[in-house]
């Protein structure tokens, strides 16, 4: 997935949470755009899935964006 596909699903007018699922077979859940920030290059991410832990994850091993579980 690329950077400007990732924007585009996370800053939509009415955000709901979704998670980001990784290559690794990971799943992390973003309960607000603000729980999720794109470094300048476009090629790595902060994620905090709790709104308190984070993660740092590499864009291009995000695989797909999917609304998250109630």
């Amino acid at each position: 997935m690329d950077a400007a596909d990732l924007m585009q699903a996370l800053h939509t007018k009415e955000f709901r949470p979704v998670e980001l699922h990784l290559a690794d077979g990971r799943a992390l859940r973003v309960g607000h755009p603000d729980c999720f920030l794109l470094f300048p290059n476009k090629k790595s991410a902060w994620v905090y899935p709790d709104g308190v832990r984070f993660e740092l994850v590499d864009v291009e091993s995000i695989v797909r964006v999917v609304p998250a579980a109630a």
